[in-house]
């Protein structure tokens, strides 16, 4: 969930009603594009694995509560398929998994 929050607070920063903010932010974009590592290029490295590039590209033509719920469940869904396969792939829970096709 921490994601989520990131993800939050980055929707919050894009938008500013305060010019220094917005200024800071156009800065960081600018280093990102240059090469330089720093949280905008966090940012949008952890949009990109997400599927949201499109998002980072054009964030003011986004709705912020679509776009924080959409994403939200795209990390809950990528994250139940990973627990999924591992939980499929261990030996260790074959009891688990022995429950869950009885109990389902």
């Amino acid at each position: 969930m921490r994601y989520v929050k990131i993800v939050n607070y980055w929707l919050k920063i894009v938008n500013p009603d305060h010019i220094i903010v917005s200024k800071v932010y156009q800065m960081s974009i600018a280093d990102c594009n240059r090469g330089k590592t720093n949280w905008v290029g966090c940012i949008k490295k952890l949009l990109c694995d997400y599927g949201f590039s499109h998002v980072f590209e054009n964030p003011t033509i986004y709705n912020p509560k679509w776009t924080s719920c959409l994403f939200k469940n795209v990390v809950i869904d990528n994250f139940k398929h990973i627990w999924f396969n591992e939980v499929s792939a261990s030996s260790a829970l074959q009891l688990y998994k022995m429950l869950r096709i009885i109990l389902a």
